[in-house]
């Protein structure tokens, strides 16, 4: 008569069922072949970023740099279109100053290095491309965003859009309209006779671009 132990087993019980059936061994076998594990650099265990595919739940980071990949060409295709643009953009931003200089007589815009009017090129041409862009730059990141929203969030954000960025444009438009030629006037009253008001290009830039986020913002 045998009895059992502690753990209410026979001693050979223990070992017996530790050991795998050769019906279960088969059925492992079957289950590999029809969905095989992903292995290490195997393609369908990696998330491929394809044109408008969506990387799964459990990669968000893939479907980051999918979303960055695909906004950088966008951008990069509006810079391309607005550098054909980019003089008559800046004839239309300078013309404040311009009619303000050929009101006086005392000066003109110059350019002061010989790389310059390249330069100040490529910054209309890039910011244009951009302020072009801005629609489908925002409408990609509100694809990202919005399904972390409740419902109650998501029906602020366009009021919230709309209203900012009207608030911006009306803004830029004051400084330009309003703003730009009755400074430009006043500042070149302050000029002595005799002495030509020489404005840099890339100077003048800068500062209607950062007078058009002070009033815009």
């Amino acid at each position: 008569i045998r009895f059992a132990g502690r753990s209410g087993l026979l001693p050979g019980a223990r070992r017996r069922s530790a050991r795998p059936s050769i019906q279960n061994l088969g059925q492992e076998g079957r289950a590999d072949q029809i969905n095989p594990a992903p292995r290490r650099g195997d393609a369908r265990g990696q998330a491929v970023c394809r044109p408008g595919s969506e990387a799964s739940s459990g990669d968000r980071r893939t479907g980051v740099v999918c979303r960055v990949l695909g906004e950088g060409q966008e951008v990069g295709l509006a810079v391309v279109g607005c550098f054909a643009f980019a003089n008559p953009i800046f004839d239309f931003l300078a013309a404040p100053m311009n009619q303000a200089l050929k009101a006086s007589g005392k000066g003109t815009l110059a350019v002061t290095e010989a790389t310059e009017g390249f330069f100040v090129h490529m910054r209309v041409a890039g910011f244009t491309g951009l302020l072009i862009a801005s629609p489908i730059l925002f409408w990609q990141a509100w694809k990202f965003v919005a399904p972390g929203l409740y419902d109650r969030e998501r029906r602020w954000v366009l009021p919230l859009v709309t209203a900012s960025t009207s608030l911006f444009l009306g803004g830029a438009a004051f400084a330009y309209f309003v703003v730009f030629p009755l400074a430009f006037k006043v500042l070149a009253s302050f000029a002595p006779d005799g002495v030509a008001w020489m404005t840099d290009i890339d100077k003048y830039f800068s500062f209607v671009l950062g007078m058009f986020v002070v009033f815009g913002v």
